[in-house]
């Protein structure tokens, strides 16, 4: 895009900054204006990923999804200390990274910043780290041309080097680590920010902020309330794109009439759980099962002809129809609660402590009352964070009794987020270890009439490797099974995961 020469008013001076006049590029968090601090929460990106939004350059107003509390007092000047630094970065070609609380707080998390220079050591530092072999050259684009700032001296140490950028009682600590190359991290991501060059920058994402740092438990507490805002978010227009009619006449095209699909149910019950029969309990006579996110029902329909007390959550209206009439058809009987993702009020993560309208008080859902909880096929991604799902006190562990099983089948995330085929050939082209979000059409789409919906509806996904997957149900006192991987039906596919299968018992 064209460039424009903006007056940007950091500090005492002014400095003009590069901005292009392109399209910044906006994902993880929905936008809207706010006016504030010149320091907010901004929206996470990742070239190729992401959605697109006009750029806008304004220096009280940046396009934000939540107001960011960043050391009030202090706001304008660590804006200024961050700033010098981009620039100089930008100037030199080196790749940086905004890490710790500091790329939190850019990421909407309520957190509090700025230290003296006397206390190197506080987690309330603002810290950036850049390529080690560029830091003379940051060092010295920084002496040359940053007006109304103090510049420390470059400290060798033995992990690496560092130096302060100083405004009054306030310091940004610019470190680099020996042999550590900043833009093949795969956590960093790029958010959009107005003032910054090129109109964004670069920091850890929320993720990598949570794990390393665990003694922070103030940090963590923000990013465990920023992302369940923005699950919030999400989860309410994903809702909308299955709770439509569409969603009801897509089942009509794909299995027919309820009557019709209920008959090949009570045919075949076990042949219409396919591969999760198998890692169900042999004999399920009054086995309480709770299917969550089951969608149409089918497979708790399939479970209660088998003897199972079944139970579907699920966020579509359009679906408890549909499944309700399936069980009616079929003479069996399911409960079904219409709940959204996640978030405040009737939600799957409130379940175990919240009573269901319509449901019988036997079949409520509580603390230890399902002996298994089935997930199934495209469950995860529709979670930003799995924690509140399987993780310590997470709805999974909290649904199951001691020793009951989670049962979760669900796309490999090598095929999700790795791997494409075109025809017969396989590509790896994609980022595996992408953290934000993807837009796409809603599943049940390609069931429309016609073939397909007009226009389908979009969801929002967050893919998750199996590294993370694993991660969370372990810290939910789940003990791993068995993990099993299975290729694709394609010929094409049979060199690849597509499905992965992960059984696990509460320990």
């Amino acid at each position: 895009g064209q460039m424009h020469r903006v007056r940007s008013f950091h500090g005492m001076a002014g400095r003009c900054w590069r901005l292009q006049n392109t399209r910044h590029l906006l994902a993880l968090h929905g936008s809207h204006w706010s006016r504030g601090w010149r320091l907010h929460g901004v929206q996470s990106i990742q070239p190729n990923r992401a959605i697109y939004t006009s750029a806008r350059v304004t220096c009280s107003t940046v396009a934000v999804s939540s107001k960011l509390h960043i050391a009030q007092r202090h706001g304008k000047d660590i804006e200024a200390l961050l700033g010098e630094v981009w620039w100089a970065c930008d100037t030199t070609n080196c790749a940086y990274t905004v890490v710790g609380r500091t790329a939190a707080a850019l990421q909407g998390v309520s957190v509090d910043l700025g230290f003296s220079d006397s206390d190197l050591n506080s987690t309330e530092e603002v810290a950036v780290e850049i390529q080690w072999d560029l830091v003379r050259q940051v060092h010295t684009c920084l002496r040359e041309s940053a007006l109304g700032i103090q510049l420390g001296e470059v400290n060798e140490l033995k992990e690496g080097w560092q130096f302060l950028v100083s405004k009054g009682i306030l310091s940004l600590r610019v470190f680099a680590r020996r042999s550590v190359m900043v833009a093949a991290d795969p956590h960093r991501i790029a958010l959009s920010f107005s003032t910054a060059p090129g109109g964004m920058v670069w920091a850890r994402s929320l993720y990598a902020v949570r794990g390393e740092q665990v003694h922070d438990e103030a940090l963590i507490s923000g990013v465990n309330l920023r992302l369940e805002q923005l699950q919030n978010e999400i989860s309410r227009e994903n809702a909308k794109a299955w709770s439509g009619e569409e969603t009801y006449d897509a089942w009509l095209a794909r299995f027919g009439g309820p009557e019709v699909h209920a008959a090949a149910l009570v045919s075949a019950p076990r042949a219409s759980l396919g591969p999760l029969l198998k890692w169900m309990p042999e004999d399920l006579q009054g086995v309480r099962v709770v299917n969550l996110l089951g969608s149409h029902g089918a497979k708790a329909v399939a479970l209660a002809l088998l003897g199972a007390q079944a139970t579907v959550v699920d966020v579509s209206p359009s679906n408890q129809l549909y499944a309700q009439q399936l069980a009616a058809a079929a003479g069996v009987h399911i409960d079904f609660i219409v709940t959204r993702v996640c978030g405040a009020g009737d939600d799957v993560l409130s379940l175990p402590l919240k009573t269901s309208p319509g449901i019988p008080e036997q079949s409520q859902l509580g603390v230890g009352v399902a002996d298994v909880v089935v997930m199934e096929m495209g469950i995860l991604h529709y979670f930003v964070d799995l924690l509140p799902l399987l993780g310590h006190e997470g709805v999974v562990p909290t649904l199951l009794r001691p020793g009951g099983r989670l049962v979760l089948r669900d796309f490999h995330p090598v095929s999700t987020k790795l791997v494409s085929s075109r025809g017969k050939k396989l590509k790896a082209d994609g980022d595996y270890f992408y953290s934000g979000l993807t837009a796409t059409s809603v599943a049940h789409s390609k069931f429309g009439k016609g073939g397909a919906a007009e226009p389908a509806a979009v969801v929002q996904h967050r893919r998750w490797t199996m590294g993370e997957i694993l991660t969370a149900a372990a810290s939910g006192g789940l003990c791993l099974d068995v993990l099993d991987e299975e290729p694709g039906v394609k010929p094409s596919d049979r060199t690849v995961p597509k499905i992965f299968t992960l059984v696990a018992h509460k320990l």
